[in-house]
């Protein structure tokens, strides 16, 4: 992102309902409709039913119109403009969904690709733009009014259909990454079980000091066969993948916490000060304190 542009933050808490499943669905119509630059600390997957606009992201600006559906990680930045005509629905839910409730989705071949090999690509940088058919479009369209319906529902019992929809909606995208993005293999196949475990080995301890010898040992494979699987599961070695992630808690560290920029290096396993500002910068483009600074100020709802 350019220097001195402003850039929100949408925060789970400031958008999600307190309770079990947190799923948030918000159906736009307007005329015009505009979002300003933003990011958020939550995954939303955005859908355009009808009208025209121009989507501008990490990776320059691309169409918003019909049939368009964006998939974004938390701490990816995106913006909306000129927007004419729009009908688009945005779903929103917290990272800890998936890292928990979810977790297994790492093992279904087409929604570890949507949300973990295709994002965290190097080239993609956490946001996945898809195409929908029109039968797409309307079974996810239907997923999400269904959502919107029940997403105030207090009953407890409708926690397990805000999950069955969602996972509806997943399953919808998930079938339209296209043949191109990924191989024979991976359409049809879990995930690698040693990926699986060393996902969750890296998850459970950011913090610690990984090198790819100890965790091919704890995985009792070799580094180069790691390597090869760890970037075929998910896009990155993974080393590169564990870096992804400790950039994606140390920024929800600094805009949800008061920690000073040296501690929340620290906690993500950087105790090196200017180290974790190289890393940090790499990723995001601006320095820790300054994405703090920006955020800091809060953000108006677009």
């Amino acid at each position: 992102m350019e220097p001195g542009v402003p850039l929100n933050r949408m925060r789970a808490s400031d958008v999600f309902p307190k309770g079990d499943a947190p799923i948030q669905v918000e159906r736009l119509q307007a005329d015009k409709l505009s979002y300003p630059p933003h990011d958020h600390d939550f995954f939303e997957l955005t859908v355009v039913f009808r009208g025209t606009g121009i989507h501008r992201s990490i990776h320059g600006q691309e169409p918003f119109e019909r049939g368009r559906a964006v998939v974004l990680r938390p701490g990816t930045w995106h913006e909306l403009r000129q927007g004419k005509g729009l009908d688009v629905a945005i779903c929103s839910f917290p990272a800890d969904l998936l890292r928990h409730e979810l977790a297994w989705t790492l093992e279904d071949p087409g929604l570890s690709y949507l949300f973990w090999r295709g994002p965290l690509s190097l080239d993609r940088r956490g946001l996945m733009a898809l195409t929908l058919d029109d039968e797409a479009l309307a079974a996810c369209g239907d997923c999400l009014d269904r959502l919107e319906a029940i997403q105030r529902d207090p009953d407890p019992l409708r926690r397990g259909d805000r999950i069955a929809l969602l996972l509806l909606l997943l399953g919808e995208l998930a079938r339209h990454t296209g043949p191109a993005d990924r191989a024979p293999d991976q359409r049809s196949r879990k995930t690698h079980s040693v990926v699986v475990r060393g996902t969750e080995m890296l998850e459970q301890d950011l913090a610690q000091e990984w090198t790819l010898l100890e965790l091919a040992a704890r995985l009792r494979v070799s580094q180069g066969h790691l390597v090869r699987l760890f970037t075929r599961w998910t896009g990155l070695p993974p080393l590169a993948y564990l870096a992804h992630r400790r950039a994606e808690t140390a920024a929800l560290l600094l805009v949800s916490t008061d920690l000073p920029v040296g501690e929340v290096g620290e906690r993500v396993g950087y105790p090196d000060a200017n180290y974790f500002a190289r890393r940090f910068r790499r990723h995001f483009g601006l320095s820790a304190s300054g994405y703090r600074a920006r955020f800091a100020r809060g953000h108006d709802s677009p």
